[in-house]
C-alpha cells in the first residue's frame, strides 16, 4: 500500500491510494470513480436527517387527512349498521309477539271443536264414539202418559189438596206416544259444559220460561233439597206420612233393592187411604206418584224415590216450592248423563 501527494491547480487534495493484490488502484471513500468529491459523513448524516424529517412530516400530513376520512367511514358504517340492528330488534320483537299470539298447535277433537277450552268433557261425549264409528246403543225413552191417564181422582178433598200443591196441571202434560229418534238426536247434541243443544244453526237450551209455558207449574218460590235415606229412615218416613207399617215398607224395599217404591204400590196405598178417608195421606201418596211419573222420572220407569215424600210433609206450604226450577235442574242432570258414554 502506498501513500502519495498530488498537487492540483484549484486546490490541494489528499488522495489515499489503495492497491489490491493485483496492483489495481482503489480510490478512497471521498471520491467516486469519475473523480467527483463524495460528501462527507456529516453531510450524509444531515441529509439523512432531513430526509427522515421529511418522511415524518409526510406521514403526519397523511395521518391528518386519513383521520377525517376514517371517522366519516366509521360514522357511515355505524349509520348503516344501526338500522340493521333496529330492524333486527324489531324483527325479533315481532317474532316474540307472534310466538305469544300463536298458541301451540292443537288439532282439537276428531269431528268436534278445535278449541278444547270450552267443551272440556267432549272427549267423553257420545259424539266421539259416533265419529269413531262405534254405536253407543239405543237410548231408552219412557213415557208414563198411559199410567196418568188411567188414574182418576174421585174424591174432592184429595183433588183440592193436589191443586193447592201447584202440580195438578201435570196430569195433562204427558205424551202417550213419543219420538225416540227425535229425542236421541237432541241428546246427542246436548253438552254438559254449556247446558245447551249444539245445532247446525246455533245453540239452543231449555229455560225456566219454557218450563212455565209447557208444564204450567211455579218456577219461583222456595228451593228445596232431598236427602238420600237409608232403609230404616225411609221406612219410618213411609209410616209417618203414609200410614204404612214397617213390615210393609221393608217388604217393598226388598223388592226394589233400594229406598224406592213402585208406582203400583203407591196407587194401592192411595186407594186404601181414600177408603179409610185419610185425605192428607192419600194426597201425599198421589203426589209422590205424580212427580215420579213426570218431573223426577228415571230410566227404571216404574219406581220413585221415597226421598221426595219429604216435600209433601206440609201440604199447605208445598205449593210455594219452585217446582219448575227443580224439574229443570233434574232434566239437565239426566241429559248430561245420557249424552256421556
Amino acid at each position: 500500500m502506498e501513500f502519495t501527494y498530488v498537487n492540483s491547480d484549484h486546490a490541494e487534495m489528499v488522495r489515499t491510494m489503495f492497491t489490491d493484490r493485483e496492483g489495481r488502484v482503489i480510490l478512497d471513500q471521498r471520491t467516486d470513480r469519475e473523480g467527483r468529491v463524495r460528501p462527507t459523513a456529516s453531510a450524509r448524516a444531515q441529509r439523512a436527517q432531513r430526509e427522515l424529517c421529511g418522511q415524518r412530516r409526510l406521514q403526519n400530513q397523511q395521518a391528518e387527512h386519513a383521520q377525517p376520512e376514517q371517522g366519516q367511514a366509521e360514522e357511515a358504517q355505524a349509520n348503516e349498521a344501526q338500522p340493521e340492528e333496529v330492524q333486527a330488534d324489531e324483527a325479533q320483537h315481532e317474532e316474540v309477539q307472534a310466538d305469544e299470539a300463536q298458541p301451540e298447535a292443537d288439532d282439537g277433537y276428531h269431528g268436534g271443536p278445535v278449541d278444547r277450552s270450552v267443551l272440556r268433557t267432549y272427549e267423553d261425549h257420545v259424539a266421539t264414539r259416533l265419529w269413531d264409528g262405534v254405536d253407543h246403543g239405543e237410548l231408552r225413552v219412557f213415557s208414563n202418559g198411559n199410567k196418568l191417564k188411567q188414574v182418576v181422582i174421585e174424591n174432592q178433598e184429595v183433588e183440592e189438596l193436589v191443586k193447592s200443591s201447584g202440580l195438578y196441571t201435570l196430569l195433562k202434560c204427558s205424551y202417550e206416544m213419543i219420538d225416540k229418534c227425535l229425542i236421541s238426536a237432541f241428546v246427542e247434541r246436548w253438552h254438559r259444559d254449556t247446558n245447551s243443544f249444539h245445532l247446525p244453526i246455533e245453540e239452543m237450551t231449555i229455560t225456566l220460561d219454557d218450563v212455565s209455558s209447557l208444564l204450567h207449574i211455579p218456577i219461583t218460590g222456595a228451593f228445596f233439597s232431598v236427602n238420600i235415606f237409608n232403609k230404616d229412615d225411609a221406612a219410618e218416613l213411609l209410616g209417618e206420612l203414609l200410614g204404612v207399617s214397617l213390615a210393609a215398607a221393608y217388604t217393598e224395599f226388598n223388592l226394589t233393592r233400594t229406598t224406592t217404591v213402585r208406582y203400583s204400590w203407591l196407587l194401592d196405598v192411595y186407594y186404601q187411604r181414600c177408603v179409610d178417608q185419610y185425605w192428607q195421606m192419600a194426597a201425599r201418596a198421589f203426589l209422590l206418584f205424580l212427580v215420579g211419573c213426570t218431573l223426577f222420572n228415571d230410566k227404571s220407569a216404574f219406581i220413585v224415590s221415597v226421598a221426595y215424600l219429604e216435600c209433601f210433609r206440609d201440604l199447605n206450604s208445598c205449593g210455594g216450592h219452585a217446582w219448575g226450577a227443580a224439574a229443570l235442574a233434574y232434566l239437565y242432570d239426566n241429559l248430561r248423563e245420557a249424552s256421556m258414554h
